[in-house]
């Protein structure tokens, strides 16, 4: 392991990322067998809160006002590093965007 603190971080931020490198392939690829509308994302935020829960991940659903929105919390994070993430899985309103 790297000496370099930020460099061991991201040594094992990337390891356990290959960890669950099959179980997140799996969930990107049934996300994007079953194309949902901008903000009805019903679906991929029941797979998603539910992947993330198994990883024991706290969840807030409905988040920020928006039923498919979801905040989720692993840890306390007093005097650890925190990561943020926040995506826009479809800013369309349309299907447009799915490969065909």
């Amino acid at each position: 392991m790297p000496s370099n603190t930020n460099e061991a971080l991201k040594a094992r931020a990337t390891a356990r990322i290959d960890e669950e490198r099959p179980a997140l392939l799996d969930l990107s690829a049934r996300i994007h067998a079953h194309p949902e509308l901008c903000f009805a994302e019903h679906r991929a935020a029941g797979w998603l809160t539910e992947y993330l829960e198994s990883r024991g991940f706290a969840l807030e659903r409905g988040a920020f006002g928006l039923p498919t929105a979801f905040a989720a919390r692993r840890g306390m994070c007093t005097r650890h590093r925190a990561i943020d993430a926040w995506t826009e899985r479809n800013p369309r309103q349309s299907l447009s965007n799915r490969c065909r």
